[in-house]
Parts: structure tokens; sequence; C-alpha cells
């Protein structure tokens, strides 16, 4: 029965090369010890993510809830994508089984991973058609079934733990409704799963400013889109601009107002809470309080090595008047 299971397993793969089981090249089955050593035939693309410290996934064989296979522990045995699985367990028997279940799981498995690595473009999740509105699930909850809806230029960063945050742009909302966004996702690579952590999931949202410099749980930028973003040192996530709502749903146009979020939390550090606000330029080169870039958005943004943001042009208003590109 194993020979009949290696022997159409071997002509799906086509692999021509199985290992030195207990019939000395003639199967996979349990060696003289036990079945310490089992070795079998799979594709580039699995040995590669199997052989790497990236992956690691854990079998749990249900017969018996002491063994575990450990797929991250598989060595490579010599050319032609041989491996070597080793049993994390008590019972020969049940080490078949993991055998067995394993070459079951590798053969349905699609290594994202490695094909990612090969330089392969790899699909990780949302519709395959254009203009989907986002499934937002509860507020603060990961879940797999979640996915923020399609949109353009909303703006994006990755924290240090390598979680990837979107916020804001032109899209659509929760009832498949077009229009300017304020919401905030969270992407963890880990687990494929998003989280909306914040922000409405309905268009066109104004801000809730708060007190200036201060941060606050109902804090959040108005809906935007075409932001400039940064992140700093300390893992902050700073917004500035773009084109979008204020602290009233009715006003729509540029913005210059300045947000800190971090902890969780937004703080409205700089500029108004107004739309196509003139900029206050002060003295070239010294800069005040008062001092402030005129409402604008598509403009290009970097933060340096002391951690100063840096703005530079934009579209729509300058120091006096509006309408234009600087």
């Amino acid at each position: 029965m194993v020979e009949s299971n290696r022997r159409g397993q071997e002509a799906q793969r086509g692999c021509s090369e199985w290992g030195n089981g207990a019939a000395n090249g003639g199967g996979w089955g349990v060696n003289g010890t036990g079945w310490g050593g089992v070795k079998f035939c799979v594709n580039d693309a699995i040995r590669r993510i199997f052989g790497s410290a990236e992956s690691r996934l854990i079998l749990r064989i249900s017969q018996d809830p002491n063994v575990l296979l450990d797929l991250s522990k598989i060595a490579v045995a010599g050319e032609g994508g041989r491996l070597i699985l080793r049993k994390l367990g008590r019972s020969s028997q049940y080490g078949v089984l993991a055998v067995i279940t394993a070459l079951s799981f590798i053969t349905q498995i699609e290594s994202r991973t490695a094909l990612a690595q090969s330089g392969q473009w790899v699909w990780m999740g949302g519709s395959s058609s254009a203009g989907q509105g986002g499934i937002y699930g509860t507020l603060g909850v990961p879940s797999v079934n979640n996915f923020p809806g399609a949109r353009s230029n909303a703006v994006v960063w990755t924290d240090s733990t390598g979680n990837v945050w979107i916020q804001g742009g032109c899209g659509y909302d929760v009832y498949d409704r077009f229009g300017v966004l304020n919401d905030l996702w969270k992407f963890n690579s880990s687990t494929n799963e998003w989280t909306w952590m914040g922000g409405a999931k309905v268009i066109a949202q104004p801000g809730s400013y708060g007190t200036l410099g201060k941060p606050g749980p109902h804090n959040v930028p108005g809906a935007r889109t075409n932001a400039r973003s940064w992140t700093d040192s300390a893992g902050a996530f700073w917004l500035f601009g773009g084109f979008g709502f204020a602290s009233l749903s009715t006003t729509f146009g540029d913005l210059n107002d300045l947000w800190k979020f971090s902890d969780g939390e937004w703080t409205w550090v700089s500029g108004s809470s107004a739309t196509d606000q003139p900029g206050r330029y002060g003295t070239e080169g010294t800069g005040t309080p008062r001092t402030v870039p005129g409402a604008r958005d598509s403009s290009t943004g970097w933060i340096d090595t002391a951690g100063n943001l840096w703005l530079f042009g934009g579209g729509d208003y300058l120091s006096v008047a509006g309408g234009g590109k600087f």
C-alpha cells in the first residue's frame, strides 16, 4: 500500500529520484532504526521555502497530540530537491503517518514566499475585479475576510515589526460608493490579515482635530487623497496636507494640516483645520511657530538623518493667492 502510494505520488510530481528507506532505494519506507530519516523528492519552489529560516510551519498530527512535524527543520539532503524529515514524537507508526500527511500537504501547498523570492509576482489577497468596496469587519480585530476597498493615492508605510499600514486615498467605501477616504488599515504579512484600525468606513468624512499638540483617541484626519507622509526614527508616522476634507464635511479643498500617529493615537501638530489656507513663509532659513506651508496636494517630501521633515512643491495654494503649482 505504501509502495503503491509512493509510485502514484512519484508519477504525479514527475520525480525520478527517491530516497534510501528500508528497501534500499526501492521506496521511502521505514529504515532499520525506526524511521529516523526519510527522503523524498519535491520541486524547487517547495525546497527553497522549506529550506529557509523564514518559513516556520508546524503540522500537528491529530491522532496523537504529542506528535508535531516542524517543517522549518527540514534539511536539504543533496541535489535534486531531496529532503530529510525527522519525526518529533514517540511512536514510529505516527511517524510514518506524519510523512504521509506531509507528502499530501506538500503536493497541495502553493509556495507564495518561494515564488516571490524567485522574482515572480504573487497575488496575496484582495479582489481580481476593479471597483470593489471595503470589507471592514470589526474595528481593531484582524480577519482573513477583511480587505480595504479599491483606491488610489493613499499613503503607505511600514512599522518596525514589518506591518504595512495604509491611510485614506480616493476609492470605494463599505457601500461601494466612490470618494475620498480617511480609513486606517494595518496588514500583518505573517498572518495575511488586514485590520481596520481607525477612521470611517464611509467616504467624505471631516477630520476631528481635538486640541493642537495633544493626542487623543477621538482625533482623526479628515478624508483626503494625494497627501504626503513620512516615518521617523522612533516609528511615528507623519501626515501632511493633501486634497480632501478638513473639520467640516462641506469644505472640500487643499489642506495644510500636519498630523502625527503614534501609540495608536493621532495628534494634530500644525497647520489649519480649514481648507485652502495660504502659507506663512516668514524669513528664509528661519523657522518660527507661525511659519507654515500653504495648503497643497501631490507634494514631495523626505526625512533627514536628524529627524527633520522636508517638503517640496505640490499643487494649489501659494502664500497670497490660490491656484497653481509650486
